[in-house]
């Protein structure tokens, strides 16, 4: 190793970019997650709607909480 800072530097920025692109992907899965389900909520299918109702429930309460 010639260069250790130039390798240091390259690792360091391999993993901000790596942290990033992580962090913008599983923001586009839950977006399009929430979507999805938003879309199946207007079709009235009762398991689904008492899915949503739980989920929200639990988000319900996990506000109080705090």
């Amino acid at each position: 190793m010639k260069k250790p800072r130039r390798v240091l530097y390259f690792n360091l920025m391999a993993g901000i970019s790596r942290g990033f692109g992580i962090a913008i992907g599983a923001t586009a899965i839950g977006a399009l997650f929430l979507y999805i389900l938003g879309k199946l909520a207007t079709l009235n299918i009762p398991w689904l709607g008492e899915f949503i109702s739980d989920i929200a429930l639990i988000v319900q309460n996990n506000l109080r909480l705090r």
